[in-house]
Formats: structure tokens, sequence, C-alpha cells
């Protein structure tokens, strides 16, 4: 009787019917993100031996600016962009004459969306500021980096071919804001505002975060715990109105995103090498090699925020360079 009540609380909560009848034997709602926490545990774990906790040297003393912060994220962003807008397409799309699964995942989608989660216009408002307080000259420019490029495209193509994947990029990049992302903004903001922000500009209060830390900050009074309980409550709705055959592409895709971060990471160890090569060979050139020393460390914000979005756990130290 449990289980009957607790299908109808769920139903209601969308103007659509279940997909199935369940019979009284099975469990159709055990948490997605239970299962998603399960079935990528592996691969968590080997996140955890990849990245290190180096966030201190992209901040005083070891960093005089944020230029190495700013470096990483745009480098970033284009991962939120990019399933964010593909997200926003789906939701325009005119679905009242669409077959029933059509429609039915059209809702699903719609019910989840919470605008004031979306990053992609922080990440644009954080990379604009920073950019004006750092010369085109002395920005490090991100390398064309073929993992982060196979990444965005298979954002694209999973989710035009099955868009209920979207659940898995919204559980893994949002959720993240709210573990890993709380300890990444309490590191950030350890400097102060006089670090963020030109000596010309007024210093904002200490309720209100620094310019350039928009990702990491979420309206209201709350800090957006709102939000982040209100979408746990409609990913788990949206969750109870997926076949068995659509939770299992989410579980799957889910992993996927893991794997990729990985041969992200894995991407950095290669051009880390790369670098130590080109700064022996520089060695003998003081200005080459004090520029191949500034950027080194640029890498590491890439990495950083790759870990925000897979809860930000330390690892291996030599993921130190991915700009050149």
């Amino acid at each position: 009787m449990a289980t009957d009540a607790r299908r109808v609380a769920l139903s209601s909560t969308l103007p659509i019917p279940l997909p199935r009848t369940l019979s009284e034997t099975e469990e159709p709602y055990k948490a997605l993100s239970d299962e998603i926490n399960v079935a990528t545990r592996s691969t968590h774990t080997h996140l955890n031996r990849l990245i290190t906790a180096r966030l201190p040297l992209a901040l005083p003393p070891h960093s005089a600016d944020p230029g190495l912060y700013l470096a990483g994220l745009a480098h970033f962003a284009p991962v939120y962009h990019t399933f964010e807008t593909l997200w926003q397409a789906r939701l325009s799309e005119d679905t009242s004459d669409s077959f029933h699964a059509e429609y039915r995942v059209a809702t699903i989608l719609q019910h989840l969306h919470l605008p004031a989660l979306c990053r992609s216009d922080a990440l644009s408002e954080d990379i604009a500021h920073l950019a004006a307080l750092h010369s085109t000259s002395k920005r490090p420019r991100p390398r064309a980096t073929p993992v982060l490029s196979a990444f965005t495209a298979h954002i694209h193509a999973a989710i035009t071919e099955r868009p209920h994947v979207l659940l898995a990029y919204a559980w893994v990049l949002y959720m993240a804001l709210f573990a890993g992302g709380r300890h990444l903004r309490a590191q950030l903001l350890r400097p102060g505002p006089d670090f963020w922000t030109s000596s010309t500009k007024p210093q904002p209060s200490a309720e209100v975060p620094p310019p350039g830390l928009a990702l990491f900050h979420f309206p209201g009074p709350v800090d957006g715990e709102d939000l982040k309980a209100s979408f746990r409550a409609r990913f788990a709705a949206a969750a109870a109105h997926l076949t068995p055959e659509e939770r299992g592409d989410v579980v799957v895709e889910a992993g996927e995103i893991f794997r990729r971060c990985i041969a992200l990471v894995e991407e950095l160890d290669a051009v880390v090498a790369d670098d130590a090569g080109a700064r022996a060979v520089s060695a003998v050139d003081p200005r080459r090699a004090m520029m191949e020393r500034a950027r080194a460390p640029a890498g590491l914000l890439a990495a950083l925020l790759l870990a925000l979005a897979l809860y930000f756990v330390p690892v291996r130290p030599r993921l130190l360079a991915f700009f050149t």
C-alpha cells in the first residue's frame, strides 16, 4: 500500500501517466540518483586517484591574480554551455502533436528544468569580469584539446538521440555545485575580495560574493539550498516517469560523463609531459623559461573545475599544465 501511495503522489507531480503498470513485487522507486552513484563508484574512485587538490597554486601567495583561474574556467565552461543549450532547445520544441513517448520525455524535461540552477550565464559573467582584469597578451590561451572537443560532440549526439539522458548531465553537474562546489568556493573566498577585483573598483560587502565567482553562488537567502531540495524532488518525480530502458540510459550516460572526465585528466597528463620537455629546451632562454613557468599551473584550474563536476576529490600531483 505504501508503494501505491507513493506511486500516486509521484504521478500527480507531472501531467502525464507513468509509462507502465508495476507489480507489487517490483521496487521501481529505488532512487535513480542511488543507481547512478552505485554504477559510477569505480570510476569515481578512479578519479579520486587522478585529481589532486592544488587549488592553492592558483591563489595567493602562489598567484598574484586570478588569471590562472580564468584560464581553467574558460576551458571547462563549454561542458555546461553545451548541455544547457541543448536542454533549452528541447524546451522550445512543440511536442503537442508528438507520439506519447516524446511528449512524456518533453514534459519530464520541462518539469525538471530550474532556470536559477543554470550556470551558463554565471560562467559568462565570471569570464567577462575576470577577462577585463587581464590584457589579452597576459591571459593564457587554451590549447585546442581533442578530448574536450570529443566530449562536447558526444553531448550533442547523446542528447539528440536520447534526450532523456539530460537527466544524467543535470544530476552530475548541478549536484556537484552543492558538494565539491561548496568546498571550492570556500577556498576561493579565502584571499578576500581584493584578489578578485581591481583596486579602482568598489569592493563588495561581506554579504555579496566577489565578482568572478558567480558560478558557485545562487540567489536567495539560503544560498541555493531551496533549489537543491526542489531539484532533488523533481529529479525523483522525473525518474518515476522513465521506462526501465530510459533509466538504464541515464545511468549509463552518467558513467560516460565520468569516463570522459577521466579522459580529460589523462589528456592533462600528456600535456604535462610535453611541456616538461619544452621547458627543458627553453631553459637556455630566460624569457621563454619564465613564460613556461608562468603558464605551467594553468591546467590546474581545468583539473579543479573538472573536480567540481565530480564532487572535488584529491589525487595525483602531475596535472599542472594545460595551456600554452
